[in-house]
């Protein structure tokens, strides 16, 4: 019969019947170090798992989600070429993603949203980058209606182009129904912005609605009863509260393009612009044009370069014609000559070519003065 287990003594060490039977232990003061266990292997990881339990998913499941993934990727990047107008990375990423919907692995109602998104995109490419209104409409006809009907950010995406397009093509034909689908176009961008609980493109919206009026009503494509520029200058208002309330667009310079346009277009001074904004409760922070376009200027130094050369040469022009109007010749003159450099930046040659001829005719109007 076997002897029965030793008892452990108060200090920890094991009796003399099993001290008989085991080598000796070390001090207790110096405890014995422990090993490292074995470096295990990705192989020896995979083969202690259960095969059954080493994914949950089927194998085209991932795929379908590694491609679902590239394909957002893809659209972000042609969505960030499109806002910094470099339309050549934005023809590149419509090559890509037209790859990616003849991908038969892409589920179905993604490929729905994908197909639209990618149409939204290469409209704006024949827009922005060819000038070519009819065939970005044709382009934006191309995007189903169901898919739009589903998803408010699509929708507003569509509508704010599509106005944009129509209004365009309004001018070009002086046709006043262009013009009322262009302005019905943008309102219903509007809804869905707002719908969508969107600021930046509700402000985006607003801004392009307001440009919208203005040019139509210069165009004199609008009837004598409908809006005028005091309502344009109402929905830029709020577009620039959008962007005071929710900081947005510090380095874009479009509002304050379409603030200094639709001022001289409507003939109005400084302090009439500052009664209707103080009317509508958002008076502006400043006691002139000059002044005004001075911290607009101010406020995206940092981010000057991203600005796209048109934008830059647009509102210096803007800023010379008003500052010439309130009487400072040296500012306007200096203002000139920094809208010719950077019109000589400017690919388009049309578009070089009438920033120039602007400047020459300002350049005698600040000499006189």
């Amino acid at each position: 019969m076997n002897p029965p287990p030793a008892k452990p003594s108060p200090d920890g060490s094991a009796s003399s019947a099993r001290c008989a039977r085991q080598p000796p232990r070390r001090c207790s003061r110096w405890p014995t170090p422990r090993r490292s266990p074995a470096p295990t292997t990705c192989s020896t990881a995979a083969s202690s798992i259960p095969p059954a339990s080493r994914c949950s998913r089927p194998r085209r499941t991932c795929r379908r989600g590694d491609d679902a993934a590239a394909a957002a990727l893809g659209l972000r990047r042609a969505r960030i070429a499109r806002r910094l107008g470099d339309w050549a990375a934005l023809q590149d990423e419509l090559r890509d993603l037209g790859q990616t919907l003849n991908n038969s692995r892409l589920p179905r109602l993604e490929r729905r949203q994908l197909r639209a998104r990618v149409a939204i995109l290469a409209a704006w490419h024949w827009f922005g980058s060819l000038g070519q209104a009819a065939p970005a409409l044709e382009k934006l006809d191309e995007v189903d209606p169901d898919v739009l009907a589903a998803d408010s950010t699509l929708r507003c995406d569509h509508g704010n182009l599509r106005g944009i397009v129509l209004r365009d093509l309004a001018i070009a034909r002086g046709d006043a129904a262009l013009a009322t689908q262009s302005l019905a176009s943008l309102g219903d961008a509007l809804r869905s912005a707002s719908l969508a609980g969107l600021p930046d493109a509700l402000q985006v919206c607003a801004a392009n609605l307001s440009n919208a009026l203005g040019r139509l009503v210069e165009a004199d494509l609008l009837p004598a009863d409908g809006p005028g520029i005091e309502d344009a200058l109402r929905w830029l208002l709020l577009s620039d509260a959008l962007c005071a309330r929710w900081q947005l667009g510090r380095s874009s310079l479009l509002n304050t393009i379409f603030l200094l346009r639709l001022a001289a277009l409507g003939h109005l001074d400084f302090a009439a612009l500052q009664r209707l904004a103080t009317t509508q409760g958002l008076p502006l922070p400043a006691t002139s044009f000059g002044d005004l376009a001075a911290q607009r200027w101010a406020s995206c130094r940092a981010r000057q370069s991203q600005i796209p050369a048109d934008q830059r040469c647009a509102f210096l022009l803007l800023w010379a014609r008003h500052a010439l109007d309130e009487g400072d010749a040296f500012s306007a003159t200096d203002l000139v000559r920094q809208a010719r450099l950077q019109a000589r930046k400017l690919r388009d040659e049309g578009a070089r070519r009438r920033y120039l001829d602007e400047a020459e005719a300002l350049m005698p109007q600040s000499r006189q003065a």
